[in-house]
């Protein structure tokens, strides 16, 4: 992402897979798991983060704890990763080149080596990482005696907008930023649109703000053009042209971090790359999910309309990682059922939008999915029978234990007989599913386990 060095992703890793862990895991194993690098490798790195994170965290927070005979454990209560990558990124040398890049476009090449302490060959070749990550962007770093950024005026602010809001999250974490005039506007604009929102979220505007602004005070025109009659209300005053009003007020409104309502016709919301795709979508999802409201359909037209704005903008794939959050991992690990109904609605979808057949697209997709499904449309129907010599009341107290535990995997019925029914029992393993009879958390984990895996043969086989 963005060329930050091979030794920071890989601090980004370590820490989002051992947070996953519930023991502890050696440096082997860990090496086993990032593929590109040694166990030796590894244990430097952990030594690194550790003392990184005791410099920024409580021990009771967040707390890396490394023993040479068990291994590797990382402890967290009540704290994210926020600070520590944050760290990470900013003392990164790709960093100090989008900051400068962003402040002046250009700077140059032999006085940025001697302030960093490196030598131009180091320095052409982070800038030959950073422009690997620009291959899909139409803009690019050039390098000489000045290092320059060329391109889409409009692609290169919303590519220093992901970048700043990526390491930093809000203005007011950007120490080189003076971010009171822009918190100020940032307000001023919320108050024209009637809107009260998150102190967060006007940071988040602000810094959105100053490299629009920054951008225009640098001579920097923006190339795109939108709709004139997108909205009707007058803004505040600032250097910022109509165009460049427009322009900055649609990706806040394209991203969801701004609830404005530009004039949307139905004309607009209609055109035919939203209508067709959409009516399809919606009447798949009907057949095979649930059946959609009014507004719920609404909903899914202005989302498109929406992406089909960014499209216009920059390329998808890194803002769909950067401001989203994809049900990709959680549908199709935790939840067969879930999955294998996705799979066929996106199967008989893309028949008919062949031309929508990417990854990118399917994994959009499949968070529509989830957003619109309902907790009961999206989980497999189970039915479960008892083998036991426990009490009645026992048993019904026992069901609705499962059922509840289990509630986000299968809709769980007990039945005295059903020809599909999988068998719990308190007595024998040849009889079912065998549990103790006092349920513990170590029997429900175990059976929802075992319940997993039969969804997944049935729904396996169902569906190819």
């Amino acid at each position: 992402m963005f060329g930050f060095s091979k030794e920071v992703l890989l601090k980004r890793e370590l820490l989002l897979f051992l947070d996953q862990q519930e023991e502890c895991v050696t440096s082997e194993m860990l090496a086993i798991k990032m593929k590109t690098v040694t166990s030796q490798t590894i244990r430097k790195v952990l030594k690194d983060l550790s003392a990184l994170i005791a410099s920024l965290y409580n021990q009771e927070q967040l707390n890396l704890h490394i023993s040479t005979k068990y291994g590797v454990k990382l402890t967290r209560k009540g704290a994210n990763f926020t600070p520590v990558f944050e760290k990470l990124y900013s003392e990164d040398l790709v960093y100090g080149i989008f900051r400068e890049l962003m402040l002046s476009r250009f700077f140059s090449t032999e006085d940025f080596c001697q302030q960093q302490q490196i030598s131009v060959s180091k320095a052409r070749r982070v800038i030959r990482q950073i422009n690997e990550f620009l291959i899909p962007y139409e803009c690019v770093l050039k390098v000489g005696r000045k290092v320059s950024i060329t391109g889409k005026e409009s692609q290169i602010r919303l590519l220093f907008f992901m970048f700043f809001y990526y390491v930093h999250r809000k203005i007011s974490q950007v120490k080189w930023i003076e971010k009171e005039t822009y918190l100020m506007l940032s307000r001023s604009v919320c108050q024209a649109f009637y809107l009260i929102p998150a102190k967060q979220n006007i940071e988040v505007l602000a810094l959105w703000l100053f490299i629009n602004l920054h951008s225009q005070s640098l001579g920097k025109e923006l190339e795109i053009t939108f709709d004139k009659q997108a909205y009707m209300l007058e803004l505040p005053q600032s250097d910022c042209s109509q165009s460049d009003w427009t322009y900055l007020l649609f990706v806040m409104y394209s991203l969801d971090f701004i609830n404005f309502e530009p004039q949307l016709t139905f004309e607009i919301l209609h055109q035919k790359d939203i209508e067709e795709v959409i009516n399809e979508w919606i009447t798949l999802f009907e057949q095979h999910v649930r059946v959609l409201n009014k507004n719920e359909k609404k909903q899914l037209y202005i989302k498109r309309y929406k992406r089909l704005l960014l499209e216009k903008m920059i390329p998808l794939k890194d803002i769909y990682t950067i401001f989203k959050l994809s049900s990709q991992v959680r549908s199709e690990t935790n939840n067969p059922y879930a999955a294998s109904v996705f799979n066929q609605l996106w199967r008989l979808f893309i028949q008919k939008f062949p031309h929508l057949s990417t990854e990118l697209n399917r994994r959009y997709f499949l968070d529509t999915c989830f957003y619109f499904g309902s907790s009961e449309s999206l989980v497999a129907p189970v039915y479960c029978r008892w083998h036991s010599s426990l009490s009645v009341e026992r048993l019904q107290q026992m069901e609705k234990i499962i059922q509840h535990d289990l509630m986000k995997l299968a809709k769980v019925t007990f039945v005295e007989s059903h020809d599909s029914a999988v068998v719990i029992s308190t007595e024998s393993p040849q009889a079912g599913i065998l549990i103790d009879p006092m349920l513990s958390k170590r029997d429900l984990t175990f059976l929802r386990e075992e319940i997993k895996k039969r969804i997944q043969i049935t729904h396996i086989v169902s569906s190819s």
